[in-house]
């Protein structure tokens, strides 16, 4: 007797990572299996239809239980982190910083490590839609950065290129043998003391 794979469904409130910018789920659309995704800080109360199956393939992750709290600030354009949410970003970056260092992510993030948060400003399509956005400017915390194996791969390619290196080296192999993508990259310096 074959078992039947259960498939989970998205819950409403459910949070996703793309790059840095956190992604709610608002509606989850059984009957053609799509879902409605609200953000706040890639383009700022615009919201997008996408199919759940497609969520991944589009760079979408799930956000971990224990990032969760760090992400939810993200999304309500907090303007800095809760003493509960730093304890959080800091286990996470002790429980993964050999695998940072194993792939030598340190040095390939660095445009996340330098910038803890990041200025949206409104495009003017958003701003005739919402008037109350025009001529603002938000700055949105970047508290990690959900890191899949492609965005990897160019990440890698730029930073030897720019570095004057052919070829690739012992922490690139690890990165294509690792298996656990997408990597949750939480920037060190930022949140060990």
């Amino acid at each position: 007797m074959k078992l039947k794979k259960s498939r989970s469904k998205p819950t409403t409130g459910d949070l996703y990572l793309k790059g840095s910018a956190v992604y709610k789920l608002m509606v989850y659309n059984e009957t053609d299996d799509m879902v409605l995704l609200g953000t706040t800080n890639e383009k700022v109360l615009t919201f997008g239809n996408i199919r759940r199956i497609e969520l991944r393939e589009k760079g979408f992750h799930l956000c971990p239980l224990d990032l969760r709290e760090p992400a939810l600030q993200v999304f309500e354009l907090d303007k800095e982190y809760t003493p509960s949410s730093l304890k959080k970003l800091e286990k996470h970056v002790n429980q993964h910083l050999g695998l940072y260092n194993k792939l030598s992510l340190p040095s390939l993030m660095a445009d996340i490590i330098d910038n803890p948060t990041r200025k949206y400003i409104p495009p003017k399509e958003q701003a005739d839609q919402y008037p109350q956005l025009k001529d603002q400017a938000f700055d949105v915390l970047v508290p990690f950065y959900c890191l899949f194996k492609e965005d990897y791969k160019h990440r890698y390619r730029i930073h030897r290129m720019k570095a004057g290196v052919e070829g690739v080296g012992e922490d690139y192999e690890a990165a294509i043998s690792y298996t656990r993508w997408p990597i949750i990259f939480v920037p060190p310096t930022r949140f060990l003391k």
